[in-house]
């Protein structure tokens, strides 16, 4: 099983994924070796690739099938909690989005963001 996870995961580091099902298994793959790397010389290699994933030219290519997948480059579209938000927005000022269209109460959040 191992063996076939390392496979795989070495022929999609040379090349772009086809399709948004495969580049999200190969990520998957990736956070499972890192979690349980057979050595440190794995360790180190699977971060240096899961830090760079976001740059692949297929993250970006599938990025709208790729959302809330949690891959870095991709978006999150959820409901978060106002201090979760507060986190994020002080984290990412320009990567947060408030979808206003599905805001209930929108002079309460006008009024927390002042």
């Amino acid at each position: 099983m191992v063996n076939l996870v390392r496979r795989r995961a070495s022929t999609l580091e040379r090349a772009p994924a086809r399709s948004a099902a495969k580049l999200l298994k190969h990520h998957d793959d990736l956070c499972l070796r890192r979690a349980w790397p057979t050595d440190a010389g794995e360790l180190e290699a699977v971060g240096e690739e899961l830090t760079r994933f976001q740059t692949r030219s297929d993250v970006r290519r599938f990025r709208t099938k790729l959302v809330n997948s949690g891959i870095a480059g991709t978006d999150l579209s959820h409901r978060f909690y106002f201090n979760q938000a507060l986190r994020l927005a002080k984290r990412w000022p320009t990567r947060l989005h408030v979808d206003w269209d599905d805001v209930d109460n929108e002079d309460g959040l006008l009024e927390l963001l002042a």
